[in-house]
C-alpha cells in the first residue's frame, strides 16, 4: 500500500500519469487565396504528404505548448517552401499539417552541478494540394 502512494506522486510528477496531450488547434490549414471559394474537381488536385521531424532542446519548458507549435510550424512551413519551389509551375490549392503528442526528456545533473537540460522531438504529418 505504501509504494501505491509514493507512486503516484511520482508518476503526476513526470507526466506519465496525465501525459501531454495536444488535441485542440490539433491541425493547421492555410488555403490559396485564388481558390477560397471555388470547388475543384478531386480528380485534378495533386496530393503530396509527408512525415516530418522536429526537434528542440534548452533547459526547462521544452514541453510548453507555444515552443512545440513553433518548431512544428518552423519545420513544416520549410517543407512547405520546398515543395513550392520543386512544383513551382502548378498552382497550389491548400497546405496543413498536423500537431501531434511530443516526446520530452527533462535532466538535472547531479549535485554539486545540478544543471538542468531538456529535449522534445515530434514526428507529424504535412501535405500540399496542387491543381494538375
Amino acid at each position: 500500500m505504501r509504494t501505491k502512494l509514493l507512486l503516484i506522486p511520482f508518476l503526476l510528477l513526470t507526466g506519465m500519469v496525465w501525459g501531454q496531450e495536444i488535441r485542440s488547434d490539433k491541425m493547421y490549414l492555410q488555403e490559396s487565396p485564388s481558390y477560397k471559394d471555388v470547388n475543384v474537381d478531386p480528380s485534378n488536385i495533386l496530393r503530396i504528404e509527408s512525415d516530418l521531424y522536429a526537434s528542440w532542446s534548452g533547459v526547462r519548458s521544452c514541453d510548453n505548448r507555444e515552443r512545440l507549435i513553433s518548431n512544428t510550424d518552423e519545420t513544416a512551413l520549410k517543407w512547405v517552401k520546398d515543395q513550392l519551389f520543386e512544383n513551382r509551375n502548378s498552382q497550389w490549392i491548400r497546405y496543413g499539417w498536423y500537431y501531434e503528442t511530443p516526446k520530452v526528456t527533462n535532466r538535472r545533473n547531479p549535485w554539486p552541478d545540478s544543471s538542468r537540460s531538456c529535449t522534445g522531438s515530434v514526428k507529424f504529418k504535412a501535405y500540399i494540394e496542387f491543381k494538375k
